[in-house]
C-alpha cells in the first residue's frame, strides 16, 4: 500500500494522538496531548495561515508520521520573511527516516524554517537536515512563593528541600517588587489592532503581531491566558500576554514600541507583578533569545534555569547572526 502525504482533518487527531503518545512515552492524560488543545492547534483558524497547519505520512488508515506548523514571519526593515516553526514531531519506528522525511517536506513551506528548543533527539537529528544552531534560547525562572513549594510533597531528602527553600527565599528577598513610576497595565478581553504592534526594530528582528493573531492565543482551550496592554504616563506603548497553568504562570508574549532598556524592564515588571498576582501561583516563568529581554528578566529578579536553542534552515541566510525576540507564543511551548 502506498505511502501519502497529506494535511490532517479532524478525525485524523486521535490517531495523531495516538501516535504522539507512543513517540514521546507518556501517560494519555498528558496536557499536550488533549484532543480539545490539538483541535485548536492545528484544524482551528489562524488569521496568518490558510487550512490545516498538521501534516502526515499515511498508509491506509494507519499515521506514520506527524509534523505540525506554527506560522512565523519575521519583520524585516521593509520586508517581510515567512517561516514555519515545527511542533509535535512525531513518526512511527515501523519505517525508519520517514519522520525526517516528513520534516524535509515541510521545510519548503516557508523561506526559513525553525526549530526552538525541542529534545536532545531533535538536536542530534536536524543537523542532518540542514538546520544551523542561531541563538541561545534562555528559559528563566523566578520562584515567588518558596514556602508554598516547600510545603509539597516530595521524594526528596530533607536536607535538600531545605537548602532550595532558603536558596529561594533568599532570591525573593533581594528581587525588585516595583515598577516605575508612570507604568501600568490595563486588562483587556479583545486585542484590537495596533499602529506600532509590527514595527521592525533595529535591535531586534521582532515577529509579525497581528490582533487576530493574539486574540486565537486567548481562546487557547488549555491554559487561562490573560492579555494586557501596557502604558506609560496614560498612553498604550505594547502588550503583554501571560497564562497560567497550574501552579505556573508564564509570560508567554511582550512587545513594545520602543527599544529603550529601562522600558523593558518597566514592562517586564508590570508583567511579573501581574503573573505572580495570584496567590496558587509559586512561579513565574519566561524566555528571551534578545539581549533586551534578558536585560530585562535579569534586572527583575529572573533566573536563567534552562538554556536551548534556536536553529534555523536558511540557506539563503536571510537572517544571518540578527537576534531574535522569540517568545512562547512563537511556537507552542506556552503550553508544554
Amino acid at each position: 500500500m502506498s505511502i501519502e502525504f497529506s494535511p490532517i482533518v479532524e478525525s485524523d487527531i486521535i490517531g495523531i494522538r495516538a501516535l504522539m503518545r507512543t513517540a514521546f512515552q507518556v501517560q494519555s492524560d498528558a496536557p499536550f496531548l488533549n484532543v480539545d488543545l490539538l483541535r485548536w492547534k492545528y484544524i482551528e483558524p489562524r488569521p496568518d495561515w490558510e487550512g490545516s497547519r498538521g501534516f502526515v505520512f499515511r498508509q491506509g488508515d494507519k499515521i506514520l508520521a506527524h509534523c505540525g506548523l506554527a506560522p512565523v514571519r519575521f519583520m524585516m526593515p521593509g520586508n517581510e520573511i515567512s517561516a514555519v516553526c515545527f511542533m509535535d514531531w512525531a513518526a512511527s519506528s515501523s519505517i525508519p527516516g520517514i519522520g525526517g522525511l516528513l520534516l524535509r517536506r515541510l521545510m519548503k513551506m516557508g523561506d526559513i524554517a525553525v526549530v526552538a528548543g525541542g529534545t536532545a533527539d531533535t538536536w542530534a537529528a536536524i543537523p542532518k537536515l540542514g538546520f544551523v544552531r542561531h541563538a541561545d534560547l534562555l528559559h528563566y525562572v523566578r520562584v515567588v512563593r518558596p514556602w508554598n513549594i516547600f510545603q509539597e510533597k516530595s521524594s526528596e531528602p530533607s536536607w535538600k528541600r531545605i537548602a532550595r527553600l532558603l536558596r529561594y527565599t533568599a532570591r525573593e528577598i533581594i528581587s525588585p517588587n516595583t515598577v516605575p513610576a508612570g507604568w501600568e497595565l490595563k486588562p483587556i478581553t479583545r486585542f484590537e489592532a495596533e499602529p506600532w504592534q509590527n514595527m521592525p526594530s533595529e535591535r531586534y528582528v521582532a515577529i509579525r503581531r497581528d490582533a487576530e493573531l493574539l486574540n486565537y492565543w486567548l481562546r487557547c482551550p488549555l491554559a487561562k491566558f490573560s492579555g494586557f496592554l501596557v502604558l506609560h504616563n496614560g498612553r498604550v506603548c505594547g502588550h503583554v500576554l501571560i497564562n497560567k497553568l497550574r501552579k505556573q504562570a508564564r509570560i508567554v508574549d511582550v512587545r513594545l514600541n520602543r527599544e529603550d532598556p529601562a522600558a523593558w524592564q518597566a514592562a517586564y515588571a508590570l508583567a511579573t507583578r501581574q503573573a505572580m498576582s495570584t496567590p496558587e501561583i509559586v512561579e513565574v516563568r519566561a524566555i528571551a533569545s534578545a539581549p533586551l529581554a534578558q536585560f530585562a528578566l535579569n534586572k527583575n529578579g529572573f533566573h536563567k534555569s534552562y538554556q536551548a536553542s534556536i536553529f534555523l534552515y536558511d540557506p539563503r541566510k536571510i537572517l544571518d547572526s540578527q537576534p531574535l525576540h522569540w517568545n512562547f507564543i512563537d511556537d507552542d511551548s506556552a503550553l508544554i
